[in-house]
């Protein structure tokens, strides 16, 4: 998976909002036409968070490749990705790709 980022402003959005909600981990579902962000909380706050984004709305060049109907299942820290998207503020271009090493863990 690879991308430019063509409107980092809302994916920061999301991903504060997704971030706000405390969990360590959340699911981010890749496909060719969304991203879908999955948040289940503990059981006792019974918060939830279901967030589906067409991609052609903050990306560009996107292209994604699997061996599971091109889609993707990412488990990642919310924070983590926030953080990661807030340090592109006042860049000119962006990108984003998912790369695995050999004999390792994806890598976003």
């Amino acid at each position: 998976m690879r991308a430019k980022i063509a409107h980092p402003p809302s994916l920061e959005r999301v991903a504060h909002c997704v971030e706000k909600m405390g969990q360590p981990l959340c699911l981010l579902k890749m496909s060719s036409d969304a991203w879908q962000y999955i948040v289940i909380a503990d059981t006792d706050s019974g918060v939830q968070v279901w967030a589906k984004l067409p991609t052609q709305a903050f990306l560009a060049d996107y292209q994604i490749s699997s061996m599971n109907r091109n889609e993707i299942y990412l488990e990642l820290n919310p924070e983590n990705l926030y953080r990661a998207i807030r340090s592109t503020k006042g860049s000119l271009e962006c990108g984003i790709r998912l790369h695995k090493p050999q004999d390792a863990s994806p890598v976003l």
